[in-house]
């Protein structure tokens, strides 16, 4: 039995910001920058020089949130999601089931502790900046970048896409 997951999730921004931004109904697949442009909270980021104004998109931490109403258990359940971008952790009532770094890989997650009646999954997008400055931080040897061919620097050491920020 296939159930999809894509519709009625809830979007939070965890971080606090001069920039408020109201909870947002989202469906996946989707990006942060897509919905806040959609709900007219953002400007067009390709718009002249929108897209250094709105780095507190991508350096901040979002979380999307469902609530799954399970009435069996008696079949497993598994959490397939492909193209996570890219910094994400998944959470199963308040507790961590899986831990996301790379967006060309597929997951599938076994949902081992759901129970019966209502469930909160949530996935936690960490930000790829933040994450990228970590690793550069810990790395053994200094690893260059070209500023001019891309200002967010070190995102040499993330498996993403590399025009998404």
């Amino acid at each position: 039995m296939e159930q999809l997951l894509n519709n009625d999730w809830t979007l939070y921004c965890e971080t606090t910001t001069s920039n408020t931004v109201p909870n947002l109904p989202i469906h996946f697949p989707t990006d942060i920058h897509t919905e806040l442009l959609a709900n007219q909270l953002i400007p067009d980021p390709y718009w002249r020089n929108n897209e250094t104004a709105l780095d507190w998109v991508h350096e901040s931490i979002w979380r999307a949130e469902k609530h799954i109403h399970i009435k069996t258990l008696d079949h497993s359940y598994t959490l397939t999601i492909e193209q996570l971008d890219c910094q994400a952790a998944i959470y199963l009532n308040n507790v961590m089931i899986q831990r996301c770094n790379n967006q060309f890989r597929r997951y599938d997650i076994e949902l081992s502790t759901l129970t019966l009646g209502e469930n909160t999954l949530t996935i936690r997008f960490l930000s790829n900046t933040q994450t990228a400055k970590d690793q550069f931080a810990d790395f053994p040897f200094p690893l260059p970048y070209l500023e001019r061919n891309c200002r967010l620097g070190h995102f040499n050491f993330l498996r993403k896409t590399a025009c998404h920020a």
